[in-house]
């Protein structure tokens, strides 16, 4: 993964933290006597006239299916800012810590955005403008079936029967390529032309069956992969099985966007494909350039000075391959360093599965501010042929990069790293990684690796994420970072040991650390604040710890999914409910979407109300109402895995109910599909009952604080599936109420 192997040393003694230094966007407040007890300090705000004035950027035009972006500017105010918006178009999101808006609209209308800068003191402005995306201009559609007879001039009547005919077209903005449903093409897919801002060229699938397949059949090198875009704007790749298998690893990529000629290149979508067997590198040997341009999805600057601006890869399945799944890289040929002057911009990769490939999951290198969120990754390093430096979702020389609810779990064993997340080379500014859940990891949760392949440093903030089972922190001695902001994270190791290393430069905050009584250990050189250790010594510098019981409404029972964490939401009474301390800049929200408190925040990523008992209803109680195609095995309480359960697309439960919190209790399996949840008739939230192995009973949802008052839930069968699920199955267990 890295251009030197990891050495793992010794921390450097240097200066503690001032207590009130700022910290990547996040300044902690100078402890007072009341902190020191155990309360909360409070923030001096500054006056309203320092506040932030976000620039009108005025209004916006985007395009359907063209990945766009847009970096907006302030003035006043005390740095660092972070930034938050409302009412962005459907498929587009935001860096908080730059305001790059990064995406690729979904649909058409207008929209009213609001885009809020916030300083450190916490003072914030606005402003408001509109957003409109309008559908795209089309032009001629071609046709490629691969199964006919004889080639012939690419209309549906009369289609294309190979690669090499529709790669010999020239194609203009607005066409498509459309590749015929339940057929094979053997070779590399590489069309000429480019699309236009309004009209961009879309590659996809016309008829009924399974997805048109292009085979790459082992294609290597620079240019190896099945699928390429090299030098080219405005296209967009959709609806494909892709596939580049060989007998031995070599070089090779499943689709991969190719710049090599000092360009830029623009509004380029990849999305809805499916990757797979791709025999790329994963032994380095030597070969930087195999091992690391290797790539299910792909996208590649090995010349200094061309680079992609606005690239979105959402909602792709790549499995089963010895590659990167998904992979962003720059020059190799100085040893790898990867450190290209110019950088993609307006990146997001979101929505993505990665499956049980040998190389990492995801890997975003030399982009500014890119977004990586949605995506997931499980057993990364299957299969490796030599095993060295892994990790799930990562990035390396990045201009603040954003990783926000990811998950990452069963990483396979390596020789060094393993971890779900890791700041590596090269970066600035702040790598940040917030709301993602890790699970299961053998090397454990994070590794900060900023100076290794070089000495730039940047600033690392870690908050509102939860690890079960993740046990490793690690650091590479070398790598300094410039702050290190380790804030509000739930860490459940119970029963197992804990190891954490931190550098000095660290402020660890308002977090739940729990490991076993025996071997878990911090570091001594960090500033503790309000933290809560249980199976750790409380380090003698933290002047407010706490060692009780933090109060889980139900630990050890997550499964696989971001909503299936609701057992690490706080009860009453907690003794990590409201004792954090004040952290100006933080995370408005908890991972869960309720309000965080700016003055006296709770120890934990849970950020609301500490929650009263439960009151179970069972999936029999006649207070749920079935419609029709909902079969049950029966019901004896919460939890019990007796449920009902359905595959009938648009079957609902509904269920109406008195109170704050809402859990939604199913099962998760290999043959469950996806459940869309609606409360009070809301956006529905898909809940994803997927899971490698059968487990009953679970909270597979825990929704956020309702107002008190009655409220009704409904839940659907989606018809929907995890791509690594066999079958649409929608199971309901129980509600439970708070």
């Amino acid at each position: 993964m890295r251009p030197i192997r990891l050495v793992r040393l010794l921390l450097r003694p240097t200066a503690a933290l001032a207590t009130a230094a700022c910290i990547a966007g996040l300044t902690l407040a100078a402890p007072t006597a009341e902190a020191a007890t155990g309360a909360v300090s409070r923030q001096q705000k500054a006056p309203a006239a320092d506040a932030p004035a976000p620039t009108d950027p005025g209004t916006q035009s985007s395009v359907v299916g063209v990945a766009t972006g847009l970096l907006p500017q302030a003035t006043g105010g005390t740095a660092p800012l972070s930034w938050s918006a409302t009412g962005l178009p459907a498929g587009l999101s935001i860096n908080y810590s730059t305001g790059t808006v990064v995406g690729t609209p979904h649909g058409t209308g207008s929209a009213t955005v609001t885009l809020t800068a916030t300083d450190s003191r916490g003072n914030s402005g606005s402003t408001t403008f509109t957003w409109t995306v309008d559908a795209a201009t089309t032009a001629t559609s071609w046709y490629l079936d691969c199964s006919a007879a004889g080639n012939g001039s690419g209309t549906q009547d009369s289609p294309w029967n190979s690669l090499a005919a529709a790669n010999g077209h020239t194609f203009q903005p607005g066409d498509s390529l459309l590749l015929k449903a339940g057929t094979s093409c053997d070779g590399q897919l590489a069309p000429t032309g480019n699309g236009s801002a309004t009209a961009p060229i879309t590659i996809g699938a016309y008829g009924s069956g399974a997805r048109p397949v292009v085979n790459g059949g082992g294609l290597t090198g620079t240019t190896g992969a099945a699928v390429l875009l090299r030098n080219q704007s405005y296209w967009i790749v959709q609806g494909l099985e892709v596939t580049n298998n060989a007998a031995a690893e070599g070089w090779r990529s499943g689709i991969n966007v190719l710049v090599d000629d000092l360009a830029e290149h623009d509004g380029i979508t990849i999305r809805d494909n499916v990757v797979h067997d791709v025999m790329g590198r994963s032994d380095r040997g030597g070969d930087h350039k195999g091992f690391y341009l290797s790539h299910g999805i792909g996208a590649d600057l090995p010349v200094n000075g061309g680079f992609v601006k606005g690239l979105t890869i959402a909602d792709n399945y790549v499995r089963d391959s010895h590659v990167n799944g998904i992979g962003l890289y720059g020059n190799q040929d100085n040893g790898g360093d990867n450190n290209n002057a110019v950088h993609n911009r307006f990146v997001h990769i979101t929505g993505n599965t990665i499956e049980r490939n040998s190389n990492d999951g995801i890997v975003i290198c030399v982009s500014d501010s890119p977004l990586i969120e949605y995506n997931v990754s499980d057993l990364a390093g299957t299969n490796a042929v030599n095993p060295e430096n892994i990790a799930a979702i990562w990035g390396w020389a990045d201009d603040n990069p954003t990783f926000q609810h990811n998950e990452a779990s069963n990483l396979i064993a390596q020789t060094f790293d393993s971890q779900a997340w890791d700041c590596d080379g090269y970066m600035t500014g702040a790598c940040t990684y917030q709301d993602n859940y890790d699970h299961d990891n053998y090397g454990g949760i994070l590794l900060n690796c900023l100076a290794c392949g070089g000495s730039y440093h940047a600033s690392i903030v870690y908050r509102n994420n939860v690890s079960v089972g993740d046990c490793r922190i690690i650091s590479n001695g070398a790598s300094t970072p410039v702050s290190f902001l380790f804030a509000n994270n739930t860490i459940d190791c119970a029963g197992k040991k804990a190891t954490v290393e931190l550098p000095t430069e660290t402020t660890v905050a308002n977090n739940i650390l729990t490991g076993a009584p025996t071997g878990s250990t911090l570091p001594a050189g960090p500033t503790y604040r309000n933290n809560t250790y249980v199976g750790f010594t409380a380090p003698g510098s933290d002047p407010a710890p706490s060692t009780a019981d933090p109060g889980f409404t139900a630990p050890g029972t997550a499964g696989y999914g971001l909503h299936s964490l609701g057992g690490y939401q706080l009860a009453s009474p907690s003794p990590a409910h409201r004792s954090g301390i004040a952290l100006s800049g933080a995370e408005a929200t908890d991972y869960w979407g309720n309000p965080t408190s700016a003055t006296a925040p709770n120890r934990g990523a849970y950020g609301g109300p500490a929650l009263g008992a439960a009151a179970c209803t069972d999936d029999g109680s006649a207070a749920i109402t079935y419609s029709a195609g909902w079969s049950s095995t029966g019901s004896t309480g919460c939890g019990s895995g007796l449920d009902h359960w359905s595959d009938s697309a648009g079957a609902t439960a509904t269920f109406s109910f008195s109170g704050t919190a809402l859990t939604y209790y199913g099962s998760q399996s290999p043959d469950n599909g996806i459940a869309a949840l609606s409360i009070d008739g809301g956006p529905a939230v898909d809940v994803n009952l997927y899971a490698p192995a059968k487990r009953l009973g679970l909270p597979v949802y825990t929704s956020p604080v309702l107002p008190d008052g009655t409220h009704t839930v409904t839940v659907t069968v989606s018809g929907r599936k995890d791509p690594r699920a066999t079958n649409t199955y929608v199971s309901l267990d129980a509600f439970a109420v708070r």
